[in-house]
């Protein structure tokens, strides 16, 4: 298996349900939020969601492909940091999950 293939099945087996939650616990006044369902990167690509679990904003949501383009710029590590487009915090590639709960929304 190429190193390309091995980090995308790693990165689809982690997935979570969850990461949405933390902005309504954080502010209890948030009554919704907006998350993209299209993104620069994917241009008219509907996206398949991932998020950083230490980015700090609803919006910060990249697509599967960005993430394997940063994944072949950084010359095949997981473990490259980079700042996120939306939040602007130092986020590490290997710290993605599939949003499981917007893929739901977005299906929808």
């Amino acid at each position: 298996m190429d190193p390309e293939d091995k980090f995308l099945e790693t990165l689809r087996r982690k997935k979570r349900d969850d990461l949405h939650l933390r902005f309504f616990e954080e502010n209890g006044e948030i009554q919704s939020i907006i998350s993209p369902i299209f993104t620069l990167f994917s241009g008219k690509k509907r996206i398949s969601p991932y998020r950083n679990t230490y980015c700090g904003k609803a919006e910060c949501v990249y697509d599967e492909d960005e993430l394997v383009s940063r994944f072949k710029q950084s010359g095949l590590s997981s473990f490259v940091t980079f700042i996120c487009h939306t939040c602007r915090k130092q986020i590490q590639l290997a710290k993605f999950c599939f949003d499981e709960a917007l893929e739901e929304m977005i299906e929808e």
